[in-house]
Formats: structure tokens, C-alpha cells, sequence
């Protein structure tokens, strides 16, 4: 049978077949399933082919082809090593900190700005002071583009690779109430815009002309540097 005796004979055995609706339908059925089979087959090829390379990789030397040592050590020595941390605190001022952030139930800066009042015992027999902590976290604080000009003009302020450090006396007797209260104010605006203000004070209510309870500020200078520099008051 030649190629023109086939046509002639199918063309004669579908006279009586007609389109319908019906029959279009279920092709299109027919065929989506097909397609969808095709796909769930090569879908589940791929599979296969990730678990084994999975395997093979937990299984290490024990799989088909064991690792090369040097290879091995190659990876490792570029891993990116972890950044530092800062020195930590001392307990005392360690404990000062956590005092401080106590109250606050997620992380300090909650709304951009937090402001704290304790009455800190040095535990060392010197007597308690008052200390009052505002930390900021303002990328956009416009104190920004000006400080580096004014703490250039102030006797104790510095420069540091991370922003800028004031430490200064603090006049808490606005009210003339009580002369013999002291403070001292230190000052940390990081170039992120992060802050940490703190003021200690050789007494305790100090907005009020509240009683002296110490000789000098309940903390020194150095103390303060190393807590308003301190990165940990913004970890959540």
C-alpha cells in the first residue's frame, strides 16, 4: 500500500466523524494531562539528581569520592573571620548599663529615643549617686553636619575613628537650691547618628536640689568614656 492508497482509505474511515464540542474538550483535556505528567516526570528527575549530590556531600569520605585535604584546607582559610568585639565592660559599669536598660522590654531605643534615671551604688563604700542616660538612634539628626565644627572648638571634646567624644562637668543646681551638687557629662554622637548621653552625680534628685550623698560623681571620666562609647546599648 502506497502513500496515496493510506490517505484514501483513512479519509474514507473518518466520513462519518464530527467535530463536537464534546470531543474538542476532551483532547484539550487529554493533552494538559500529558503535559502535566511530562512536567511532574522531569520535576521529579531533578529532584533525584539534588538529594543525590546532597548525599554524596553529607556523606564525605564516605561517599563515592572522598574530599581532597588540600582542598579541604584551602576552604577554610578564606572564610571571613568574625568581627571583633570591643573590650568589654568592667562589672561595675557592666551593671550600670544593665540597670539602666532594665525597664526597657525590647531594646533600648524602642522609638528612636530612650530616657533613663537610676540610683547607682558603686558598691565599693563610696555612697550612691544618681545617673541619667539618653540614647538616641537618629540617622538623620541634624547635629550631625555641625558637630565635627563645634567639638573642634570644645576643650573636651575629641575626635575618634567611629564619631565624637565630649566628657565635661554638668551644673545640675538650676534652682539654687542645693551648691554642693556635681555632675559630670559624657557625650558620645556616633557618624550613624547613634548617641549615648550620660550624667552622673555625686547626689541623689538632683533636678530638685536633692541631697549630696558622695564626694564626686559616681562616675570619673574615664568611666564615662568607656559606657557612652560602649556599642551594647543598642544590641536588641
Amino acid at each position: 500500500m502506497n502513500e496515496h492508497e493510506m490517505t484514501a482509505l483513512l479519509e474514507r474511515a473518518t466520513q462519518g466523524v464530527h467535530g463536537t464540542e464534546a470531543l474538542v474538550a476532551g483532547g484539550v483535556r487529554r493533552g494538559q494531562r500529558r503535559v502535566r505528567r511530562q512536567r511532574a516526570t522531569a520535576l521529579a528527575g531533578a529532584a533525584a539528581v539534588v538529594a543525590l549530590v546532597a548525599t554524596t556531600a553529607m556523606l564525605g569520605p564516605f561517599g563515592e569520592k572522598a574530599p581532597n585535604p588540600d582542598e579541604r584546607v584551602a576552604a577554610t582559610d578564606v572564610k571571613p573571620k568574625p568581627a571583633e568585639a570591643g573590650p568589654a565592660l568592667p562589672p561595675k559599669l557592666e551593671r550600670l548599663q544593665q540597670q539602666v536598660m532594665a525597664p526597657v522590654p525590647a531594646r533600648l531605643v524602642a522609638d528612636g529615643t530612650y530616657v533613663g534615671t537610676i540610683e547607682f551604688d558603686p558598691r565599693d563604700g563610696t555612697g550612691l549617686g544618681t545617673v541619667q542616660a539618653i540614647v538616641t538612634e537618629d540617622p538623620d539628626d541634624p547635629l550631625l553636619s555641625t558637630w565635627a565644627g563645634r567639638c573642634a572648638q570644645l576643650e573636651g571634646c575629641s575626635e575618634t575613628a567611629g564619631g565624637w567624644v565630649l566628657v565635661e562637668p554638668s551644673s545640675p543646681d538650676v534652682l539654687g537650691v542645693n551648691p554642693d551638687l556635681e555632675g559630670a557629662r559624657g557625650f558620645y554622637l556616633g557618624r550613624d547618628g547613634r548617641s549615648v548621653d550620660l550624667v552622673a552625680y555625686n547626689g541623689t534628685d538632683p533636678q530638685m536640689g536633692g541631697p549630696v550623698t558622695r564626694e564626686d560623681p559616681v562616675l570619673s571620666r574615664q568611666e564615662l568614656v568607656q559606657l557612652v562609647t560602649d556599642p551594647t546599648w543598642f544590641d536588641s
